[in-house]
């Protein structure tokens, strides 16, 4: 089997955060199910997804976004405030007047203070508001599939890692016995009752053996580098123990019995979609208020030099209180195609959550079908393992007694070792798929949310 054989993603596809957590878990398809995460089974990788909560550079910059989103919000509330303006003008100044009066000129400063404060604006700063809090909504379950990726990447690779140590030890032993068989034949070469090609081929498997070894230890450490920098994990990786086994006959009579249906307002993306909805109708709302009289109150001081007819560069001091109306007319049909914009896109988002339903029951029922052949396939390939096994009891026996050579029994344990590797494997692709519809059908979030 070659390096690389076991890159498991090659298997498969690539409101507040607590409001939004408990919607979630509480139409999760979980139940009884005997569907776990690996890392149930695996005490470090459980360890490693922990630390990658804190550690992912990924979850470190989306944690910026939130914190982005969040100033957002912040900035739509500060509507509400009053705002304050100051103005100051130091310059010439000339007047020209109408009807015989004399024009006049001065030099001076001119300074003034306007205070505003929204009274109403047809729900338009409320809408802002809303869109403000949606988009922070969005951000925490853009979090929440961005964490599940990264958790997916994290187990694939580890889950690659054991099957690669597992397969550098197979082909070392490979290598051992090969280097056995040819110290062993060079004398019977050279005493010519081998012939050339049989020796030599026998080198060319020792040399494609030791090429094996260095294109596995290479893909290792990529994978390890890789895995450290998605799980932003230093510590040493404990890559001894194998695939953990799965309850093969409680999953395939709970696959047999599922008929477990969830709806598109059940995943993250379906939430998303929802969201989205909401904010185009508050877009709405703001795009009607813009071609309506907006009422502020107003209040202003200021203080400058004028002329009158006694007297030039006169410092005059002017308040102002009261209410002032903003009323657009007439903005080129601007905002009627925003209008029909902002509809059009509201119909696609609605279309589209009409559809997910179905695109995710059919992806559901495909990853049950998925699970149920790599669980038919695991089951057989554990029964050849367990009948290998005891031929290799035998052959140990055999060799025991002497009626077996050392190198018989070397190949039986090879052959015993490779089939082991295949079973692995498809534990490990059956693991994958597990995961795979734990995310889809979202109790990976029980985790995030107790976090």
């Amino acid at each position: 089997m070659m390096p690389g054989d076991f890159n498991l993603s090659q298997h498969f596809k690539t409101c507040s955060l607590t409001a939004i957590c408990s919607l979630i878990l509480c139409s999760s398809i979980w139940g009884e199910s005997p569907l776990e995460q690996p890392e149930r089974a695996i005490p470090q990788l459980k360890e490693i997804l922990d630390s990658a909560g804190k550690n992912a550079p990924s979850l470190i910059e989306q944690n910026y976004l939130r914190e982005e989103a969040d100033q957002r919000l912040k900035q739509a509330k500060s509507s509400y405030y009053p705002s304050v303006d100051l103005r100051a003008n130091l310059g010439y100044r000339q007047e020209y007047r109408s009807g015989g009066a004399e024009d006049t000129s001065n030099f001076g400063l001119n300074y003034s203070a306007q205070l505003t404060r929204p009274l109403y604006h047809w729900g338009a700063i409320e809408a802002r508001i809303e869109q403000a809090r949606i988009d922070n909504d969005v951000q925490a379950l853009e979090y929440l599939q961005n964490t599940q990726q990264i958790y997916r990447d994290i187990r694939s690779d580890y889950l690659t890692l054991l099957l690669n140590a597992t397969s550098l030890n197979n082909e070392q032993l490979k290598k051992s016995l090969l280097e056995n068989d040819i110290e062993r034949l060079r004398g019977d070469y050279q005493a010519g009752n081998i012939s050339e090609l049989e020796y030599e081929t026998k080198v060319l498997d020792l040399q494609n053996s030791l090429l094996i070894i260095q294109s596995i230890q290479r893909d290792q450490q990529r994978i390890i580098a890789r895995f450290k920098q998605n799980a932003g994990w230093s510590d040493q990786l404990e890559l001894e123990a194998g695939v953990p086994s799965v309850d093969l006959d409680r999953l395939n009579n709970w696959l047999k019995g599922n008929e477990s249906y969830f709806s598109s307002e059940e995943s993250l993306e379906g939430l998303i979609i929802q969201q989205a909805i909401k904010r185009q109708n508050e877009e709405l709302t703001i795009i009607q208020a813009r071609q309506r009289p907006l009422v502020n109150f107003a209040a202003s001081v200021s203080q400058g030099q004028s002329n009158t007819s006694t007297q030039n560069n006169v410092t005059t001091l002017s308040l102002f209180g009261g209410v002032s109306v903003s009323w657009n007319i007439f903005d080129g049909f601007r905002t009627k195609h925003q209008k029909i914009e902002a509809k059009l896109a509201k119909r696609r988002l609605e279309a589209h959550l009409d559809r997910l339903s179905e695109d995710l029951n059919l992806e559901q029922q495909n990853m049950l079908d998925q699970m149920q052949a790599q669980v038919d396939k695991t089951k057989v390939l554990e029964k050849r393992f367990q009948l290998q096994n005891r031929s290799f009891s035998t052959s140990q026996n055999d060799a025991q007694s002497g009626r077996l050579s050392t190198s018989d029994l070397n190949q039986a344990k090879l052959e015993l070792e490779e089939l082991k590797l295949d079973l692995m494997e498809s534990r490990a692709v059956l693991l994958m798929h597990i995961s795979d519809y734990l995310d889809l059908t979202q109790p990976e979030l029980r985790s995030v949310a107790q976090n």
